[in-house]
């Protein structure tokens, strides 16, 4: 199973395309399941009109235009007459005046609360990937959490790590408690069980849970 949940479908808003420096003047090959553009179309889509930010690049532009074929940037044009030859090619045109064109952003640090309202704010605010189950807490067992969403549907690319805190919880320790000898290792099994399933790793929120020991930390860091 993917540790990174993935999206279905391409979200355009006010940030888009994720790996920006990435495939530029790539001749395409998208992958399993690309299909290339119609018969005499040399893109799927261009983008123009918007405000051009890539920070690999340290590029800010206004105007220009973005192509992409097959999943991926196949040009990047700031000159008329190209920007006209790329729009000429394009199976769709999509006009991004007033917008930004960026990569999608990443946002690492989330708590997951109510998970479907939480991705459409995010993309609309251009975040195109985050990850949760971060302060010691998240969703256990992940593998149920990550059907249940990918069910209802995803709108980005999600990943989470598991919280020490809701392992030991699982075990029946409260926030003062610390863990006896034999408490520890189910919460190890616990965390593998959940990166097996998909999740990325383990987080401390130790202000949370004061009673959670250096012994349950490490080994569930190890």
């Amino acid at each position: 199973m993917e540790s990174i949940r993935k999206a279905g479908s391409v979200l355009l808003f006010i940030a888009l395309l994720a790996g920006f420096g990435i495939g530029c003047g790539d001749s395409g090959g998208g992958g399993e399941g690309a299909a290339s553009p119609p018969p005499g179309q040399n893109y799927d889509l261009v983008i123009q009109n918007g405000r051009i930010i890539d920070p690999l690049t340290a590029t800010d532009r206004m105007g220009g235009a973005v192509a992409i074929r097959n999943g991926k940037i196949a040009a990047i044009e700031y000159q008329a007459e190209s920007i006209q030859a790329l729009v000429e090619g394009a199976a769709r045109v999509i006009d991004a005046e007033g917008r930004v064109v960026s990569p999608g952003f990443i946002n690492t640090h989330t708590h997951e609360g109510i998970i479907q309202e939480s991705m459409q704010c995010f993309v609309k605010d251009g975040i195109t990937t985050w990850i949760g189950g971060n302060c010691g807490f998240s969703e256990y067992p992940i593998g149920d959490f990550f059907a249940r969403i990918e069910a209802e549907g995803i709108y980005n690319n999600y990943a989470s790590l598991t919280g020490l805190n809701t392992l030991r919880t699982e075990v029946g320790l409260g926030e003062f408690d610390e863990a006896a000898p034999d408490q520890i290792p189910p919460m190890v099994d616990m965390l593998a069980q959940d990166m097996a399933q998909g999740s990325m790793g383990i987080s401390f929120g130790a202000f949370y849970h004061p009673g959670c020991t250096y012994e349950e930390m490490l080994a569930t860091a190890t």
